[in-house]
């Protein structure tokens, strides 16, 4: 009977154990996370803007948003975004965006598409706006038509709603015609 009573306490200790390191072994049933997950909080459906003085400077709306909390940056999917400036708005949408907070500046990138209250439209691969200076640019070809007239160069820079355009590089304005 004793035996049969060792055999037992023996067998118990042995689960017992085999229980705790399963329990505690690195790849058993710990919480794993990515470095990223440290690093970021992620957003669905945010929206982000600025304004001076009451006034409606942007106006970014994402599908989804990384925040990187280091480096004060957030990586956006599928972006919408709308510059005003006196009443008139440019609704500009992008597959992905970056805004630095510590900058300031917004990055918009892959196929761009943008149209304006007073009729201009705009075709893209990337833009950077700058919000300290008002600056809406691209160093990538572009395209822009307003009343009829079409604006193609290999880069750009102007204002925010695209009222006053700096084309560089094989720039070509034509006629619709």
């Amino acid at each position: 009977m004793k035996s049969k009573k060792k055999i037992f306490i023996i067998i118990i200790t042995v689960i017992i154990c085999i229980g705790i390191y399963l329990l505690f072994r690195k790849d058993g049933f710990e919480f794993k996370h990515s470095k990223e997950a440290e690093f970021a909080i992620e957003f669905k459906g945010t929206e982000l803007k600025e304004e001076r003085d009451g006034k409606l400077i942007w106006k970014l709306k994402a599908d989804r948003v990384n925040i990187d909390k280091d480096k004060n940056v957030m990586s956006i999917e599928g972006a919408e975004c709308i510059f005003n400036d006196n009443g008139i708005s440019l609704n500009v949408n992008a597959d992905s965006a970056i805004f630095n907070k510590n900058e300031n500046v917004l990055y918009l990138k892959g196929s761009i598409k943008g149209h304006s209250d007073d009729g201009t439209s705009l075709k893209a691969e990337n833009l950077k706006y700058e919000s300290k200076t008002g600056i809406l640019s691209s160093d990538k070809p572009f395209f822009i038509e307003k009343d009829g007239h079409k604006l193609t160069a290999d880069s750009f820079t102007a204002d925010r709603i695209l009222k006053t355009v700096k084309a560089k590089g094989n720039a070509s304005l034509t006629d619709r015609g």
